[in-house]
């Protein structure tokens, strides 16, 4: 889905990860969907929850919201 979206001409994605489960794999998960949208020159919004924010690589680096509106009133 990335790659029709970069296909697109898109510049930024919203990642809805409120309703990902928790496993372990989450945090290598979130760092390769992170990794590809910046191959494609795709700006990452992560939306999400209290787990999904702990799960970011570098929370700091990556814009994070709670909702899906608040990121569309950014």
């Amino acid at each position: 889905a990335l790659h029709h979206l970069a296909a697109d001409c898109c510049e930024e994605v919203i990642l809805d990860l409120r309703y990902l489960p928790v496993c372990e794999n989450m945090s290598g998960f979130i760092s390769e969907t992170l990794k590809l949208c910046a191959e494609m020159a795709l700006d990452a919004r992560v939306v999400g929850n209290d787990e999904t924010q702990k799960a970011l690589p570098e929370a700091d680096a990556v814009p994070f919201f709670e909702s899906i509106s608040k990121v569309l009133d950014a």
